[in-house]
């Protein structure tokens, strides 16, 4: 066997394991290394999105109107009641979700800027199914209503995965132009087939689903939780689980840092990029129909309060990092659920949006600060498994 040969089949082992021509030792300082650069990151990411809050904070501090009552109000609609707490646990579970969803693609080296869209479509498959089988069980017609929503989602994103992976068409112009076409989509179901004429909250919306659908919520010290929120936790996990312990993950990541090491390894980067775009929108629609069955109620053009496009904040606060993305959207939900209070208290929406913007910037100066795409650390990592390879090929010698 060639040792070219041995070399391309090298990303089938496991991550992790011990790579041919005995250098065990040097991945495992590779790894230290790696692992320092992490923590010096997360260090510097930290320290630059506490500047932007305080300024962001002094921005409103300054306006017009504000008193302490003013600030008391945020803190018992954030953190300082259990009716706040629980507000912000909701708003969490949809962040949290469509951030994975950004992360996913990010960390394969790509942008998904429709989960807006995907998360309305995975919302809409989920009411067919709600509508077509109304008589099941409600535990089995939940599930079946949130695989409709993955599904949904990862359809919708086939088009523009196909076109970035085998075409090159930049997935950031497919897949926020089909934002679009998903609302006029929504529009048109809930104005006629779905319409529902005496729904008086805000906008359109169709026939409420069945009660039994509906997701179960529990009482913890007078803080609510619901599996919504589990739900989010755990794919945050498995997904972090995937790409840190599959081949999967690992093609993905290699893919996302340096294609020709990538292509030099034997990966197909254009069926992994095309994975994990799916991947990534069958997440995005995850959110719709989570965010239906937990609260909602219906497929509404209420549905989402741009959460898709805060979900790349969330990816980008969190580097593309799947854990990263759980103190993320806790942190972009603290923000949500503080703008709520403010425009209560008469602070225009704007300065809020100013304090995004401003937490945005940071991320995009911590990236740039530690080598940009998913920071230093990956890419250190990435540029030790090329000398891993380029020893193994020339210490395996050929049959």
């Amino acid at each position: 066997m060639s040792a070219d040969a041995t070399v391309a089949r090298m990303p089938d082992s496991p991550p992790g394991g011990r790579a041919p021509g005995g250098s065990m030792e040097e991945a495992q300082e590779a790894g230290r290394a790696a692992l320092a650069a992490g923590l010096k990151q997360a260090a510097l990411r930290a320290a630059v999105v506490l500047a932007g809050l305080l300024v962001g904070t002094l921005v409103i501090a300054l306006q017009p109107g504000v008193s302490g009552e003013t600030w008391s109000a945020v803190w018992h609609g954030t953190l300082g009641t259990a009716s706040g707490i629980s507000s912000v646990l909701q708003l969490t579970t949809p962040l949290l979700l469509s951030g994975c969803a950004a992360a996913i693609s990010a960390r394969a080296g790509m942008w998904n800027i429709g989960v807006e869209g995907q998360l309305v479509i995975g919302a809409w498959a989920g009411t067919a199914i709600a509508f077509t089988f109304p008589g099941l069980p409600g535990p089995l017609l939940a599930t079946l209503i949130l695989v409709g929503g993955l599904v949904g989602g990862a359809l919708w994103v086939l088009v523009p995965a196909a076109a970035r992976a085998y075409l090159g068409v930049n997935e950031v112009v497919t897949t926020l132009l089909l934002n679009f076409v998903a609302t006029l989509w929504l529009v048109y179901w809930v104005t006629g087939p779905w319409a529902d004429t005496s729904f008086q909250g805000a906008g359109l919306g169709a026939r409420p689903i069945t009660e039994d659908a509906m997701l179960s919520h529990w009482t913890i010290g007078n803080v609510t939780v619901g599996v919504s929120f589990l739900i989010a936790l755990g794919v945050a996990v498995l997904t972090w689980a995937t790409f840190r312990y599959t081949i999967f993950g690992y093609r993905c990541t290699l893919v996302g840092v340096d294609e020709r090491t990538a292509r030099y390894a034997g990966v197909d980067v254009a069926r992994t990029r095309f994975q994990a775009l799916v991947a990534s929108g069958a997440i995005g629609g995850l959110v719709g129909v989570i965010v239906m069955i937990d609260h909602v109620g219906r497929f509404t053009i209420s549905l989402s309060t741009y959460t898709g496009y805060l979900g790349l904040l969330v990816a980008a606060l969190a580097t593309a990092s799947l854990l990263g993305c759980i103190p993320a959207a806790v942190l972009v939900a603290l923000l949500s659920a503080a703008a709520g209070a403010l425009r209560i208290a008469g602070i225009p929406a704007e300065v809020t949006l100013m304090l995004t913007g401003l937490l945005l910037i940071a991320a995009a100066i911590t990236d740039i600060s530690t080598g940009g795409k998913l920071g230093r650390s990956v890419r250190d990592a990435a540029t030790g498994a090329k000398g891993a390879l380029m020893r193994s090929r020339r210490g395996v010698p050929d049959e």
